[in-house]
């Protein structure tokens, strides 16, 4: 597997299709994504996996918006995983400077990938909201 950094113009449908398919209740508008984040690809280049990484104006970063192929093999998915995480991980310390990586999640394997990772979880009555201010 290789990882690319994702080009939010080329990657953004993609994206879209998979939050589809996974019935994720709100599609994340363009405009609401960070220009950073990652791209796990096959040995034969198809995307696999991808996710986003937000910097702040302090040392705290956000990894969200993890989404993977729904038609990938379990195994595949958890390999992409695992270099995904890493990679944005180190995205946010070496390039944003970041001294404090978040995330939320909710699938029982993501969350295991991010601990395997590094990552501590900080309670579990945690409920995810999201307000979208339609135009």
């Amino acid at each position: 597997m290789n990882i690319r950094p994702l080009n939010l113009d080329k990657d953004y449908e993609l994206a879209c299709s998979w939050w589809k398919a996974w019935k994720f209740p709100a599609v994340i508008r363009k405009s609401c994504l960070p220009p950073i984040g990652g791209v796990v690809e096959t040995e034969d280049g198809n995307p696999i996996m991808l996710g986003f990484l937000y910097t702040t104006n302090s040392k705290f970063c956000v990894i969200n918006w993890v989404v993977s192929d729904p038609e990938s093999g379990g195994a595949a998915r958890g390999k992409a995983m695992l270099k995904l995480i890493r990679y944005l991980k180190s995205r946010a310390i070496i390039e944003a400077k970041c001294e404090l990586v978040y995330t939320m999640v909710e699938n029982d394997a993501l969350s295991d990938a991010f601990i395997q990772c590094g990552f501590q979880p900080t309670g579990d009555r945690m409920m995810e909201m999201i307000y979208r201010r339609d135009n």
